[in-house]
């Protein structure tokens, strides 16, 4: 028996799948600071014993608008770190802001 699908339905599942992959995209771009921001997010590995984060306001460009964002290390979201289990790393803060800073921290 095989499966009959209208050209109708064809059309309409194209078009969602289509839809969902660009969208899928954009969501993306949106929260690495899309594809202009020369700032995306970075990943930094310790080398050392010691990681050096930057905090200030910088101006980016998010779709072809100019805004100013707090920054780490010049990108948004800051930088991806990755240490192996057990690692110990010192992680240096260094605020450029003219007002006190605080890190949200994942994992």
């Amino acid at each position: 028996m095989s499966a009959r699908v209208s050209r109708r339905a064809f059309l309409k599942r194209s078009a969602t799948a289509g839809g969902s992959i660009l969208l899928g995209g954009f969501v993306t771009g949106c929260a690495t600071g899309g594809v202009a921001n020369p700032a995306r997010r970075s990943l930094v590995t310790a080398r050392g014993d010691a990681i050096d984060l930057h905090i200030a306001q910088t101006r980016i460009e998010i779709a072809g608008q100019t805004a100013t964002a707090t920054t780490s290390n010049g990108g948004v979201p800051g930088p991806e770190i990755r240490l192996s289990e057990g690692q110990d790393v010192l992680l240096r803060v260094h605020n450029a802001m003219d007002v006190d800073t605080s890190i949200h921290w994942h994992g």
